[in-house]
């Protein structure tokens, strides 16, 4: 019924070279039920699905290639703290951190771009999603795995 958020965010930008662009983000969440009808046991216990902390740090790059092109190219870290899956944060439902690293490279002019792509390169595993089930002989937890490695390709026409 009552969340309390407390919290903050930063980023920070530094253009190294011309090329290169470091890049970093933090943000940390205080969050707490504060009142909850229908299960005031939970009063006190973190927000479900609100992690403690996220975090990212990177690097870009525009290098020219020739008058027309740029060679693109991008890292990132990215890491999400703990997160409860319910409100009652029951035991076994706590995600712990999870850090990804996605990747970009390709070609731009000045009228389009074409770049490949991945997200979680590393491939590690992670639920996504739980669904908590409390029931008279225990906790059942079934959950929902986070997509592995993914690769793609992006396409843009600038007019």
């Amino acid at each position: 019924d009552k969340v309390r958020i407390n919290g903050f965010e930063f980023d920070v930008n530094a253009a190294v070279t011309d090329a290169v662009t470091l890049f970093a983000a933090f943000g940390y969440n205080d969050t707490h039920n504060r009142a909850y009808r229908a299960q005031p046991t939970s009063v006190g216990n973190r927000a479900p699905y609100a992690s403690d902390y996220n975090l990212t740090v990177g690097a870009q790059v525009v290098q020219p290639i020739n008058d027309t092109l740029n060679w693109l190219g991008r890292i990132e870290y990215t890491r999400q703290g703990s997160l409860w899956f319910d409100s009652a944060n029951t035991p076994g439902t706590r995600r712990s951190p999870v850090g990804l690293v996605n990747a970009r490279i390709g070609l731009e002019s000045d009228r389009w771009e074409l770049a490949l792509w991945s997200r979680n390169l590393m491939d590690n595993e992670y639920r996504m999603e739980n669904v908590v089930l409390v029931t008279g002989i225990g906790t059942f937890n079934p959950g929902f795995e986070a997509p592995g490695r993914s690769f793609g390709v992006e396409g843009r026409v600038r007019f």
